[in-house]
């Protein structure tokens, strides 16, 4: 759903990922996080900086991986299509039909008391949980590692996550929870680090 932007040879967000095991000279990065598998996030000031530092760490012993966090845009979509959806009727995606998960969803239903609970994480630009097509299927988290909508809050601020959501629960049973990541902004704007932080970090951890 989103792919890597490529203007300004990837260096526009000034920020590098880096993979070491070991403590690193951070070359002047004005913010460093790190912590977790071995990865280090640097800030630098321009993009001129960072450019610089990736040179330096290219290649370099001790460095498994070195990348600029490029920025990632999702094609756009709005959760005003959802909202004027025939919401009544059995499905709502065409999808749901022609891959046969319709009469899935009928075969499996009389014994949907018996089947285990199953989350779906949905790492995009939020989910609307309060949306009326997905009352019961929601899971909210606290995730949220855009710099757009409400801090400590995956609701969406886009639209596209709750359309992709609302496939998810058009295509399957009750007993298919969504917990939604929120990684991207009102603009469906991310990066690398945003959107490995959303996967690694919250959804794979929370699921172990």
């Amino acid at each position: 759903y989103y792919y890597a932007e490529e203007s300004d040879d990837g260096f526009e967000t000034a920020r590098l990922i880096v993979k070491s095991a070991h403590n690193i000279d951070t070359r002047n990065a004005i913010s460093v996080a790190s912590g977790y598998g071995d990865l280090w996030v640097l800030q630098y000031e321009t993009p001129g900086e960072a450019k610089s530092a990736y040179s330096y760490y290219n290649g370099r012993p001790g460095i498994q991986f070195v990348e600029p966090d490029k920025k990632v845009q999702l094609c756009s979509a709005s959760e005003d299509k959802l909202s004027t959806a025939a919401v009544n009727f059995d499905n709502i995606s065409w999808g749901t039909a022609n891959s046969g998960m319709l009469t899935l969803k009928y075969e499996l239903k009389p014994n949907l008391d018996s089947y285990k609970t199953v989350s779906i994480a949905v790492v995009d630009t939020g989910v609307n949980a309060n949306h009326e097509y997905l009352e019961g299927r929601v899971e909210p988290t606290k995730i949220n590692t855009s710099p757009s909508g409400t801090r400590n809050s995956s609701d969406d601020d886009n639209g596209h996550g709750t359309q992709v959501a609302s496939v998810i629960a058009d295509a399957t049973l009750s007993n298919i929870i969504i917990k939604p990541y929120k990684v991207l902004d009102k603009h469906g704007t991310g990066t690398f680090a945003s959107v490995a932080a959303g996967i690694l970090m919250y959804a794979v951890a929370e699921d172990r």
